[in-house]
């Protein structure tokens, strides 16, 4: 991925570029007093597919006691 940097001033000039930059895969890191503070990254994209309602039905349980209190010897550290 391609880096920009770009002094903090020069933001409001330039927004449109920035924009386009990014748009094309370009990571845009803002500087002010030559001291990076933002990164504006390409992350946005569209899934290849789409995902599919009940795909893992019942892959999945969950124990009948697994809201149960833990033990005590749990929070004291002695469990063993």
């Amino acid at each position: 991925m391609t880096t920009k940097t770009i002094e903090i001033q020069d933001v409001s000039k330039q927004f449109m570029e920035f924009l386009s930059l990014i748009s094309d895969g370009t990571e845009v890191v803002f500087k002010r007093d030559d001291m990076p503070f933002a990164r504006l990254t390409p992350m946005i994209t569209t899934p290849s597919k789409p995902r599919v309602a009940g795909l893992n039905k019942n892959s999945i349980w969950m124990s009948e006691d697994f809201d149960a209190p833990l033990p005590e010897s749990f929070w004291l550290g002695t469990a063993g």
